[in-house]
């Protein structure tokens, strides 16, 4: 090659590697600056809701965020300055006609980064008189003529509700989106929705006008199918269950609505799933101790319908159904649960019409275990794994017991998989207990176990020791009540890792955006909880868990759940939604 092609030659190399190191600082520029998705909403109206006069008039809210946003309405006699933009912070007004005629709502949306605010917009008439809400009896009245088939709304009704019931659970009804939603004044209907439609949430307050949407009589259960796009919706509202008996609930002086069992427990609970068999659904009989009964029914597709029947006693949080064939047919009535969780039999079963004990309904029955023998702590499983390297295990080949009460699970989906428990003896010991992908053995928080070591294994999986039992050597004793361990943020040390642990005293630290979920929509998603000392440490939330729409509390209290630790720091996982009692004022 000649010098003049040796002299190009270079400089194209030349002009390639620059090329090359610009592309690269450009995107690692890109990458410096990439902020998640951000979005929030302040407006000065109380549930979302603008009221505004006859004369009509102009109201504001605020937006910031660093995505592009819009907007859709429904409603011709109100404007929206602007109707979209790009990221930033704007000024939306509202701005509402004058009306002429009877009062009138309307409603609207703001988008942003797949987030959706919803509001309500009440107006007076031409006479002044304001939006007049229908109580869901009135729904109830109109439409006991509607038959399975229905029929359409042709009027302007209003309505005000909240969500009482959890899809989540799938044991309400066909498909997810079938809601119980009770009003101010103690009255219930069913609420539905396409099912390909983004579903309403426990605790979701809805605004709507039902004109136009079908309304049915199915069954004796009144539905009315009301699209989300419909719906003004603000979430995270207070839901009070209506105090009631079983008798309440055998003789029907509740119907479609949800209501609290102050003390109950199943009649039959040896060796009963919540449901087995092949009809659509499994009906147990709940009883109080005077005697009087009622059903409780779990349908095929339910979520917990692998659970064991609780054999102890307690409270209970259903809806209180009706059914009727036909018109000729009796009325039924009976409990539907929207969650395991919310039959909390967690006390010793009762006397019934002062006969002790509960007559048993087992016709032969397993007799009560011996006590067992050769019971050592759980500290015996920390001796074996005592200095084994992160991966490596060792097989148990000692034969000892060890009694444990199960203390969590992932029901809630919170753990790192459907394998995984965490376990507590009476001494306070804990441990993670796993077990293989291929086994399908499950248990319940508060269950019992007596446990056989041999032939397991235990586990150093990043730092955190697992034990793993032979499905063959466990056997389940009975249920127990599950209490934490109360401590605070300043006497938190590495005894109590594993442990399930309450911790008072904290909040969320800074104080979150209203209507932020507990889960971001990542892997894991930390919050930071703070003492008034200013001792810190954090709680995880697993992305999907069932109860990651929740918004984040931004009162202070407590908060319970296994201890962990994350980059040497102390870390909570959560459990169940009622772990996080953040329900006291700030400090």
């Amino acid at each position: 090659m000649n010098q003049k092609n040796l002299s190009w030659s270079w400089m194209l190399q030349l002009l390639i590697t620059s090329a090359l190191l610009v592309f690269a600082t450009s995107c690692k520029d890109d990458d410096d600056k990439y902020e998640g998705p951000q979005v929030a909403v302040e407006s000065s109206e109380t549930d979302n809701t603008f009221i505004v006069g006859t004369e009509g008039g102009e109201r504001q809210l605020s937006l910031k965020t660093n995505r592009a946003w819009y907007t859709e309405k429904d409603g011709d006699w109100f404007t929206l300055t602007p109707e979209k933009g790009e990221e930033g912070n704007v000024t939306i007004k509202v701005i509402v006609k004058e009306n002429t005629g009877d009062a009138r709502m309307g409603g609207f949306k703001i988008t942003a980064s797949g987030k959706s605010f919803y509001y309500t917009i009440l107006q007076k008439s031409s006479d002044g008189k304001d939006v007049k809400f229908s109580t869901l009896a009135e729904v109830q009245e109109m439409a006991q003529d509607a038959g399975k088939d229905g029929k359409v709304i042709d009027q302007d009704i209003f309505i005000k509700c909240i969500i009482v019931t959890s899809y989540k659970g799938r044991n309400l009804g066909p498909f997810q989106n079938f809601n119980y939603a009770m009003d101010a004044y103690n009255n219930g209907i069913v609420i539905t929705q396409g099912k390909e439609e983004q579903p309403y949430e426990y605790g979701d307050q809805i605004t709507a006008n039902i004109k136009g949407c079908k309304v049915s009589n199915y069954a004796a259960t009144i539905q009315v199918e009301l699209p989300r796009e419909k719906a003004a919706v603000v979430s995270g509202q207070k839901v009070e269950p209506i105090p009631a008996t079983i008798k309440d609930v055998a003789e029907g002086k509740y119907k479609m609505v949800l209501v609290r069992i102050p003390k109950a427990q199943f009649v039959k609970y040896q060796d009963q799933k919540m449901y087995d068999g092949t009809f659509f659904m499994k009906s147990h009989e709940l009883q109080d101790p005077e005697g009087n009964t009622c059903s409780l029914e779990v349908l095929k597709g339910a979520a917990f319908k692998d659970k064991d029947v609780p054999q102890g006693s307690g409270e209970i949080v259903a809806i209180a159904a009706i059914y009727r064939k036909d018109e000729n047919s009796p009325m039924k009535y009976a409990l539907k649960p929207s969650l395991f969780e919310d039959i909390k039999f967690t006390g010793d079963r009762f006397e019934v019409n002062g006969q002790n004990p509960t007559p048993d309904p087992n016709p032969n029955p397993t007799p009560d275990p011996e006590p067992a023998k050769d019971v050592k702590p759980l500290t015996s499983l920390y001796e074996l794994g005592r200095g084994l390297e992160d991966g490596k295990f060792v097989t148990i080949n000692e034969s000892y017991n060890v009694e444990v009460t199960v203390t969590a699970n992932n029901d809630t989906k919170q753990l790192p998989g459907d394998f995984i428990f965490y376990v507590q003896d009476k001494e306070g010991n804990a441990i993670a207990m796993t077990r293989a992908p291929k086994e399908t053995w499950t248990y319940s928080i508060g269950d019992k176990l007596l446990i056989n070591v041999n032939g397991g294994s235990i586990k150093n999986y990043k730092g955190t020791l697992q034990f793993s039992p032979k499905s063959d050597n466990i056997k389940k004793q009975g249920v127990a009540p599950v209490k934490p361990f109360v401590t605070t943020v300043e006497k938190l040390d590495d005894t109590m890792m594993n442990k399930l642990v309450k911790i008072e005293g904290v909040q969320i630290d800074p104080t979150p955006q209203a209507g932020t979920k507990l889960d971001s929509g990542e892997k894991y998603t930390t919050w930071n909880l703070i003492s008034k000392s200013g001792a810190k440490c954090s709680i995880s939330i697993k992305g999907g868990c069932t109860f990651g729409n929740n918004e984040v509390p931004t009162g202070s209290g407590s908060v319970t759940g296994i201890l962990g630790k994350f980059d040497g720091a102390f870390q909570l996982k959560p459990i169940k939604a009622d772990d996080i009692r953040l329900t006291e004022p700030r400090f």
